[in-house]
């Protein structure tokens, strides 16, 4: 499980959409931090190039 560590980062809604049904929901989603690496920006050329190119032990993670 993730542990979140740093004080600056807050938690956000995982989607960033402004339509009704989901404002009614968005207590129930998922949620995610304000900057990397807890951040999804769900863009595919975005996360194509972290995954490709990003490192594995960014010091942030913590892995058992």
């Amino acid at each position: 499980m993730p542990h979140n560590d740093d004080p600056e980062i807050t938690a956000q809604p995982s989607l960033d959409f402004t339509s009704g049904y989901v404002q009614r929901s968005v207590a129930k989603l998922p949620k995610q931090g304000s900057k990397r690496p807890w951040r999804l920006h769900q863009n595919y050329a975005l996360d194509i190039v972290s995954l490709r190119f990003g490192r594995i032990d960014d010091g942030v993670m913590q892995y058992s």
